[in-house]
């Protein structure tokens, strides 16, 4: 048996699953990496191949046959780029490296390549110090030696053997902000392509923080809220940015912790608060770099429903002393009523009843 997840079970289920052109599932998902440096999932069927990179596509029929014995994702077509669609009088099914035609009723397709044109990306194009970049050279001949050049490093070269190449560049969080270019050269043909990204600097660059979740609750007085205060902390892009510290304060009377926190690789901090003994508004701030949010709860008495308030009008005495429930018996009265209270929700066991106030508990 054969598991068919994510993109490439959606393009199955939208084809109509083993009744549709692909058929019933015939391999596992095998990851690919096309001339062009894109990387992706292919899985096989009985009358189909789904190719899966940041879309899912269904190659069968004709076009099937032609891509297969052009290589699949890793020849020279590389990827598809569309579902295949009637362009004129034929069907067609475009990809990375041309395109595949065939015409209504022919058992056979035809097959229209481009040149294949060298090509660099860096992704993410701008990022923070403290975070990697990956970085693809493409579109070189199979078996290509291409000379990598980067700034500030050496030069290094690397075989391709499907004409792409990708690695990932970790930036030190203490790195200088500037442009950083990657030039990609073939050896032989001298055909070269070149990009860039930028490095920002952790200290200089300017962030962003905003509450996400924990503002305008309300709580008893002295109560820690239900809800943790939690903020996102982004850069300039708008990306979440990991490991930077947090610190959240709070108003007078109110107490929040931790202090300072760091954020997580989803760029997310948190902390609670608990209010103050009295009523009123409470506030509470969480800076990240030069940036502020503010959160605010309301602390307000409120009684609570179906609370069992017992007398303490009975008589008998505390223990063995001479003094009378009624006269002194107050906390006794309160202990007994907040354990009834819980008896009843449920919380507390009641072996024995109900709690309650007994005319005597004298030994």
């Amino acid at each position: 048996m054969q598991l068919v997840t994510g993109a490439i079970l959606a393009k199955w289920a939208q084809i109509g699953y083993e009744i549709g052109a692909a058929g019933q599932v015939a391999g596992s998902a095998v990851p690919f990496l096309t001339f062009r440096g894109t990387s992706g999932l292919a899985q096989v069927f009985k009358t189909g191949l789904i190719v899966s990179t940041t879309k899912a596509y269904a190659i069968t029929g004709p076009v099937l046959v032609a891509y297969n014995t052009a290589g699949g994702p890793t020849g020279d077509l590389g990827a598809p780029l569309t579902d295949q669609r009637v362009v004129g009088s034929l069907n067609q099914q475009d990809f990375e490296g041309g395109l595949i035609q065939f015409a209504n009723g022919s058992p056979t397709a035809t097959v229209v390549k481009s040149p294949h044109q060298p090509v660099v990306t860096a992704n993410p194009p701008s990022l923070l110090g403290g975070n990697a970049v990956r970085l693809v050279v493409g579109g070189f001949a199979s078996g290509a030696t291409v000379r990598v050049s980067q700034t500030g490093q050496p030069d290094f070269q690397v075989t391709v053997p499907a004409g792409a190449y990708v690695w990932d560049v970790f930036v030190p969080a203490t790195a200088a902000a500037g442009v950083v270019s990657i030039t990609a050269t073939d050896v032989s043909t001298k055909a070269t392509a070149t990009a860039s990204y930028t490095v920002r600097n952790v200290v200089t660059d300017p962030l962003s923080i905003s509450a996400v979740s924990g503002d305008l609750q309300n709580g008893a007085p002295g109560a820690l809220l239900a809800k943790p205060l939690v903020v996102l902390v982004q850069d300039v892009d708008g990306n979440p940015v990991a490991g930077r510290t947090v610190s959240f304060a709070a108003s007078p009377g109110a107490q929040v912790s931790p202090a300072t926190a760091v954020t997580g690789a989803n760029g997310l901090a948190s902390a609670t608060l608990r209010l103050p003994v009295g009523g009123g508004i409470a506030l509470a701030t969480a800076l990240a770099g030069s940036d502020v949010v503010t959160f605010s709860a309301r602390a307000s008495a409120f009684s609570i429903t179906n609370f069992p308030a017992l007398s303490q009008a009975v008589s008998g005495v505390l223990g063995n002393g001479s003094d009378t429930i009624a006269k002194k018996g107050a906390l006794l009265t309160a202990a007994a009523s907040l354990l009834r209270y819980y008896q009843q929700l449920g919380v507390v066991p009641q072996p024995n009843g109900l709690a309650g106030v007994l005319p005597s508990i004298s030994s």
